[in-house]
């Protein structure tokens, strides 16, 4: 059980690194400037749609979506795209 626990960790490692440079290298690739109000909104929704990825993936591996009461939330996609959703998605995103 402590080899699939380290091994979980080490994963789970790798998939918030790898969001992370994603989301740097997107960040780059798009147009900003001061008064850019669109490509700010752009950059904030690559940022959200990332944080999400994880978030969803961590919904989808447990039961209970990892949270500590053991109670699952249901949210929709589009919900986590908006960044709009219940208590504990405003908390993580």
């Amino acid at each position: 059980a402590n080899m699939r626990y380290n091994e979980a960790r080490c994963l789970w490692g790798e998939i918030v690194n790898t969001s992370r440079d994603i989301t740097r290298i997107a960040l780059q690739w798009m147009p900003q400037s001061k008064d850019d109000a669109f490509g700010k909104a752009q950059a904030a929704k690559v940022c959200r749609m990332t944080k999400a990825f994880s978030i969803v993936l961590k919904y989808h591996l447990t039961i209970d979506g990892g949270s500590p009461d053991g109670t699952r939330l249901e949210v929709e996609r589009d919900d986590l795209i908006k960044g709009e959703g219940g208590p504990i998605l405003k908390k993580e995103l």
